[in-house]
């Protein structure tokens, strides 16, 4: 498990280097042709590779989840992908000059579908846990975004090159854009509060990265309300900077889930191994609501333990029912994950040292 956990975190240190190698060879090349925007081909390039280096973690760490947890993640990594593609335009464009391919406004299509696919991502994520709001509407998002556009197309805005009906339709997209990753990050927030604490520091980072990305979209519709071209913040695409933390924090979720589930959720130890281990399992659930009735049968037992700590026969028995309830949970109702007898018992060995007593309470009693 810690081989794992190291080749892992070795790997997102050179997807990191990657990124930052990528970005540089771009703006070497961008240079050595000349082109107008070298700066922005190197961020570019930067924040895509990041993004793929999310996508994969996140599909790599797909094995031993349900079908639809894997869905989630597909539609999430599909967004993501084409998110990164939208922004691969800009130095593509740039270098050979396509420039009738962004006028023409087919550029635009990538962010369009990029930013649902990942709110639908996310809502799929959320209906897994039963999360209900009138934002988990894509009906009602949508028209949330253009009556936000609508009202940023009426804030006045300076002069520009680009013609007015295509700069409408950039600032249409980039309020689009925003509001989308806004409510996949409120559907997040949400799951958060529920989610079983295994499961948190992952999505607490998939969370940050949506935060940081729509604030990345407002900032980029301040700057093409408020500088134009000649600029040289607006010229540098210093906007793009923010999609690069954005990106970051996808990967650093990547890396996350993948090493999630050989990190111990013992924060702390009760004093007896059979209450560690039965609170452990209770730790593997997704949906925290879920088992925190059952659970709360341990609390019990550990408000009632005497000065001397020890536990009573009776309190032996009602933990190994306990276990038993949670391991009927984690085989046959837990939302995200596939989990066998076998595989539960292997996980508490790696981190435990079972007696024979709690091997015979809890593996072999039932």
């Amino acid at each position: 498990m810690q081989d794992h956990m190291g080749r892992i975190a070795a790997i997102r240190w050179l997807l990191v280097a990657a990124s930052i190698a990528g970005g540089a060879l771009a703006y070497y090349v961008a240079a050595r042709r000349h082109v107008a925007f070298p700066v922005t081909s190197a961020f570019t390039i930067t924040a895509v590779i990041l993004d793929i280096g999310a996508i994969w973690l996140f599909l790599r760490g797909l094995k031993g989840f349900r079908t639809e947890m894997r869905r989630a993640y597909v539609l999430l990594s599909i967004g993501i992908a084409l998110f990164g593609l939208a922004q691969a335009q800009i130095p593509v464009v740039d270098w050979f000059d396509w420039w009738i391919w962004v006028n023409s406004g087919l550029g635009l299509i990538p962010y369009l579908l990029a930013v649902v696919l990942l709110f639908l991502g996310v809502r799929s994520f959320g209906k897994l846990f039963a999360i209900k709001g009138w934002w988990m509407s894509v009906w009602r998002v949508s028209l949330v975004a253009l009556a936000v556009a609508a009202l940023a197309l009426l804030l006045p805005h300076v002069h520009t090159q680009t013609s007015t009906a295509l700069f409408d339709i950039y600032i249409v997209l980039s309020v689009w854009d925003t509001t989308f990753v806004v409510f996949s990050a409120v559907i997040l927030w949400h799951i958060i509060k529920r989610i079983g604490r295994v499961y948190v520091p992952p999505m607490k980072m998939l969370y940050a990265g949506l935060v940081v990305t729509a604030v990345a979209g407002a900032h980029y519709t301040v700057v093409a309300l408020t500088l134009t071209d000649g600029n040289w913040y607006f010229d540098e695409s210093i906007v793009v900077i923010p999609f690069i933390a954005g990106a970051f924090l996808w990967l650093w979720s990547g890396y996350l889930f993948n090493t999630m589930h050989v990190s111990s959720s013992q924060d702390q130890h009760s004093g007896s191994q059979l209450i560690d281990v039965v609170v452990y399992m209770g730790g593997l659930a997704s949906d925290a609501a879920a088992v925190d009735p059952t659970l709360d049968k341990v609390r019990a037992i550990t408000a009632g333990l005497g000065a001397s700590g020890q536990l009573s026969e009776k309190d032996k028995i009602a933990l190994a029912h306990v276990y038993k309830d949670l391991e009927t949970y984690l085989t046959t109702k837990e939302p995200l994950r596939l989990y066998t007898k076998e595989q539960l018992q292997q996980t508490l060995r790696h981190e435990f040292v079972i007696t024979k007593e709690i091997e015979g309470l809890l593996f072999k009693a039932h």
